[in-house]
């Protein structure tokens, strides 16, 4: 799959209108100058590096958070419909699965993921991305829960559970 430059920057667009729905002042505008910061790395980041997973294409890490933040709300209000207890806020909810993924950025200084320069791995194994080396090993859950204290971005003790928890223990 591939996304259109316009896809591209529809979605950005979405991703953006969440943020501005959804995290309140004063943290909204730590968050929107982080991604400010990083937009133009962020817009076509793959959400992996493999096709065989998702979205390992250009512009995909965002095209899967938005999809992922639309799931968790619809699940949301079907959990509120059949009376659940909703033991978190929306906001909580939204930011956790906006930021659920953010480790794949990489540390700010280096990107996660590089362009794959090898033909056999791309054509047999669907590797379209490499690990970048010269990042220090971590997991995305941990390098997402860097990423906001190394920007001072606060999170609560359900967003950071769900963050860390995300991809199972």
């Amino acid at each position: 799959m591939s996304l259109s430059a316009e896809q591209i920057q529809s979605n950005w667009e979405e991703f953006l209108g969440y943020i501005d729905t959804y995290i309140s002042s004063p943290r909204k505008e730590k968050v929107l100058a982080f991604y400010k910061k990083f937009e133009d790395d962020l817009v076509l980041m793959p959400a992996s590096h493999k096709t065989a997973y998702h979205n390992a294409f250009p512009g995909g890490y965002i095209d899967h958070v938005n999809r992922v933040i639309e799931g968790a709300l619809a699940i949301n209000e079907v959990w509120t419909k059949f009376g659940a207890e909703q033991n978190y806020t929306i906001e909580e909810l939204v930011f956790s699965a906006m930021n659920h993924d953010l480790g794949k950025m990489g540390n700010g200084e280096e990107m996660a993921y590089l362009p794959s320069q090898d033909e056999w791995r791309k054509k047999n194994l669907g590797e379209m991305y490499q690990y970048n080396k010269k990042l220090a090993y971590m997991s995305v859950p941990d390098r997402s829960i860097k990423l906001h204290v190394d920007h001072d971005i606060k999170l609560t003790e359900n967003e950071w559970m769900t963050i860390k928890l995300h991809d199972g223990l």
